[in-house]
């Protein structure tokens, strides 16, 4: 697996008018200059944690993958077990 920081992005379902429909959603996002997109994650991947606190995830995805970009952090297993001691791994 490879491991990632990812930013932590709110997104809303939206109606056809653009209102915003049930709560919000919190995932994994991508941020290229103003334009926030959630980030497409390839089959296999998973989140062992969620840092409420900064807010990001920890993505991890199958080898071989590679990251969206836009904000997202490379890190060991060590590396990530150092900052989350709890996490899924």
């Amino acid at each position: 697996m490879l491991y990632f920081y990812a930013p932590s992005f709110t997104f809303y379902d939206t109606d056809d008018d653009g209102a915003p429909v049930g709560p919000p959603s919190y995932r994994p996002g991508v941020q290229v200059g103003d334009t926030i997109e959630s980030a497409t994650l390839p089959p296999g991947s998973r989140s062992p944690w969620f840092d409420r606190d900064l807010p990001r995830f920890v993505v991890a995805l199958p080898a071989g993958s590679v990251a969206p970009g836009g904000g997202w952090e490379s890190k060991t297993a060590a590396e990530v077990l150092a900052d989350y001691p709890n996490a899924d791994m």
